[in-house]
């Protein structure tokens, strides 16, 4: 959740999240008439609109394997994607290939949606440098994460992928995404750190609210 600093107090509930929603206001309405004076409700993630680039992610890997067949030695692919992506698009690039994964980000990077001229991806996340360890190898090599428009996009181009187009196919209409909320008591708030609030934040506001050893 975001620093105490940046939140809303209601008229007795600290609230600390992504930001500060009709819903939120209407759960702290039910939980003031109740009079709870240590009471904690929070979500570990936020909730965005579903987006997907199904429809145009196969012919977007092939021109990204077109792009760069000449550093590949064998018909196999450079590129390919890790199956059922929701608002981001993930890849494994041959492990021979590795090397090019920074140029790959970059193509990726370059990409535009073409109703709004934005960039498509928001981040590009590399999975095995940001999270290291014995079983990092199984994670994919790179995830382009899509930025926030409402809707799915229906073009894209980029001048080293050309143009692409295609039509969004049914998809549920919402998603897990960014930072969770927490809807805090006074009783609670006051052992909850400044900075960030992680679960185990949570946890030690509740031992200690309740005086549990």
């Amino acid at each position: 959740g975001q620093a105490l600093d940046e939140i809303e107090k209601s008229r007795l509930f600290t609230i600390a999240g992504e930001g500060v929603t009709p819903l939120h206001r209407a759960v702290i309405d039910l939980v003031e008439r109740s009079g709870a004076e240590r009471l904690a409700i929070f979500s570990t993630t936020g909730m965005a609109t579903n987006r997907t680039i199904d429809h145009l992610a196969p012919l977007l890997l092939r021109r990204l394997n077109s792009l760069y067949a000449g550093a590949a030695n064998g018909s196999s692919p450079v590129v390919t994607r890790v199956a059922w992506n929701e608002n981001c698009l993930a890849l494994r690039i041959d492990p021979g290939q590795r090397a090019l994964v920074p140029a790959i980000a970059d193509a990726l990077d370059a990409v535009r949606d073409g109703d709004t001229d934005r960039k498509l991806f928001g981040a590009i996340v590399f999975p095995r440098t940001r999270w290291p360890g014995s079983r990092s190898w199984k994670l994919p090599d790179i995830i382009a994460v899509l930025d926030r428009p409402a809707d799915s996009p229906t073009r894209i181009h980029s001048p080293a992928l050309g143009a692409i187009e295609g039509r969004p196919p049914p998809n549920r209409r919402g998603n897990h995404h960014g930072d969770g909320y927490g809807i805090f008591s006074p009783a609670l708030a006051t052992f909850l750190p400044r900075d960030r609030i992680g679960l185990h934040d949570i946890g030690k506001a509740v031992q200690s609210a309740f005086g549990i050893r």
